[in-house]
Formats: structure tokens, sequence, C-alpha cells
């Protein structure tokens, strides 16, 4: 499947279709066929749950019962747990199916405990976007060493919903800004094209990566009344010499709640 997936569409298909005819167990095949054959959502979640079992038989007992909190360092389990995450990000898609994607993100975190696939940074998202903020707010807690605004920037949203205009939201803003004091000209910056690509590579506190973070999560801003003024308010100062890039907020547009997934040949770089 490997070679499959830098082929065009049609025979991408064609390869996945013969490769399950093969192996039943071949959950690339199935991800294959849900992301390239199936174009509503109601079609592609069953074919991804077929791609989550074909992993699971692949896989075999043994593992999931020895290797816990490592699963991504063993390569044949990679298929399984792509499958699991898009199934999960699929069903955050489906209105009714929220605790379904949940329990599949924690599983994934219990199966590798380095969260290769920033498993975190979508458990998060979920947890905002189903207003369960206690569990979002212990999740920024678990991983309060990490600097990504995923993490820095969604606990300041996440303790302003709970507490408003408070003590502890301004220190974790300040934390925030330390980590990456790029993020609030990108909200205030009303050119900011939201439907633009975000890039996919970055270094760590730099503006690409927080082009990346407003991109995927300025509607949750929005969408929390006084959020987004009291970010801009607060962040004049502690900025330094960055300057906010317009005196007008960025708009939402359309596609904003859009995310974009990297091609799947990119998911197999280190395999």
């Amino acid at each position: 499947m490997h070679k499959a997936l830098k082929k065009p569409r049609a025979k991408r298909i064609e390869l996945a279709e013969k490769a399950l005819a093969l192996s039943p167990n071949c959950a690339d095949a199935y991800l294959c066929l849900a992301n390239d054959r199936e174009k509503r959502l109601g079609d592609k979640i069953p074919l991804l749950e077929e791609a989550v079992k074909a992993g699971r038989r692949a896989i075999g007992s043994h593992h999931f019962k020895t290797n816990v909190g490592k699963f991504w360092q063993i390569v044949e389990t990679r298929p399984f747990m792509r499958a699991l995450k898009e199934l999960a990000q699929s069903l955050m898609c489906s209105s009714n199916r929220h605790d379904e994607a949940i329990l599949h993100y924690k599983e994934l975190l219990r199966l590798d405990s380095y969260d290769h696939l920033e498993v975190s940074y979508s458990l998060m998202h979920t947890y905002i976007l189903t207003d369960r903020l206690a569990e979002a707010l212990k999740l920024t807690r678990t991983y309060s060493y990490e600097t990504s605004p995923e993490i820095t920037y969604n606990r300041v949203l996440v303790l302003f919903k709970l507490h408003g205009d408070a003590p502890p939201v301004h220190s974790a803003l300040r934390k925030a800004i330390a980590c990456n004091p790029h993020v609030v000209p990108f909200f205030t910056d009303s050119k900011f094209n939201g439907n633009k690509k975000p890039p996919e590579y970055f270094l760590e506190g730099r503006s690409k990566e927080a082009h990346q973070y407003v991109s995927y999560h300025r509607w949750q801003w929005y969408q929390t009344p006084g959020a987004l003024d009291w970010l801009i308010n607060n962040s004049k100062q502690r900025c330094g010499k960055l300057k906010l890039l317009g005196t007008g907020i960025a708009k939402l547009s359309p596609g904003a709640m859009g995310v974009w997934k990297p091609k799947p040949v990119e998911l197999f770089k280190n395999e």
C-alpha cells in the first residue's frame, strides 16, 4: 500500500481493492478506500471501522497485552493507529457520536504514551467543542510540559470559559505568550486568510506554528463571548516588540471549521 499512495486516485482505489482480496487484514487498504472512494461521511465511517478491526486482527492480542504505551515504536501497529485516529476524527464530525470519538482518542493515548500522532491536540479540541471544560483542563495539566499553542493557548481559553478575567487566566496567558508570542498578531490581522492551507512544518515558538494554531482554532475563540477581545487587550504589552498586524479582528471565514489533513504518504515517512 505504500507505493499505492503515490498513484493517481483511481489507481489507488484499484490497488486497495486488490490488497484486500489478498489480505482482509490490510487496514491501510480500507483507509485508502474510505478517503478516496467515499465522499459521504456516512459511507466513510463504516470503512474506517473495518480498517480498525483489520488493524486489530493484524496486530494480534499479544501487543495489546505487552506493549501498551509504546505502540508507535512497533511498526506493524501503525496502520491500526492511523485508522483509529481517522475514525475518531470522522466520528467527531458526526453530531451524535462525540462520546465514541473521545473513547478512541483515549485509547490511542493509552497505547502510545509518547503521543506520536498528537492525539492530545485532537482530544483537547473535542473537549472544548463539546464543552467538557473540566476534562479539557485536566488534559492541559497532564501535558503541562507542552509548549505548543494547542495546549498553552487552549488552556487560556478553557480557563477563561471557566473563570472569566481571573488571575489564573492571566498566569496561563503569560506562559502561552512566552512559548509563542506570534499567536495574537494573527488573530488581529484582518487580512488573515483562514482558508489558506497552514504550514505543515515549523519550528516551535515561531510564526508558522502560530499560523497553524489560529487556522485550526480561531473559531473556538470567536464562539466564546468576550474571549478574543480579552486575549488581544491583555496581550498588547506582553508580546514584547511584536506589533499587532491590524486594527480590526480577523473575520471568521465560511471554511474556518475545516481541518487540513496531511497527505497519506506523509504518514509513512518513518516506516
